[in-house]
C-alpha cells in the first residue's frame, strides 16, 4: 500500500468515526455575507479571544459567536415611548 493510499484510508476511517462539525454547535449555516473593515486593535482582541478557545475558530466564526452572545445578553428595548 502506498503512503498516500494509507493516509487516505486513515482519513476515511477518522471521518466515519468523528465527522467534522462546526466549531460552535449552536451555529448554523449563514446566508448573508457581510464585508467589514476594522481597526488592527480590534483584530488583535478577536485573535486573543480565539487563541483562548479549546478549538480556535476562524475569525469569521469568532465574530459571529461574539455578536450572537452580545445580542443574547443585551436587553431588548421596550416599545413604550
Amino acid at each position: 500500500m502506498s503512503r498516500l493510499a494509507a493516509i487516505n484510508s486513515l482519513a476515511a476511517i477518522i471521518k466515519r468515526v468523528c465527522p467534522t462539525t462546526p466549531y460552535l454547535a449552536s451555529m448554523q449555516r449563514k446566508t448573508a455575507h457581510i464585508d467589514i473593515r476594522v481597526e488592527p486593535q480590534l483584530i488583535a482582541r478577536i485573535d486573543a479571544w480565539r487563541s483562548g478557545q479549546r478549538v480556535p475558530p476562524s475569525r469569521s466564526a469568532a465574530i459571529v459567536h461574539m455578536i450572537e452572545d452580545y445580542l443574547e445578553r443585551d436587553p431588548q428595548p421596550t416599545d413604550t415611548p
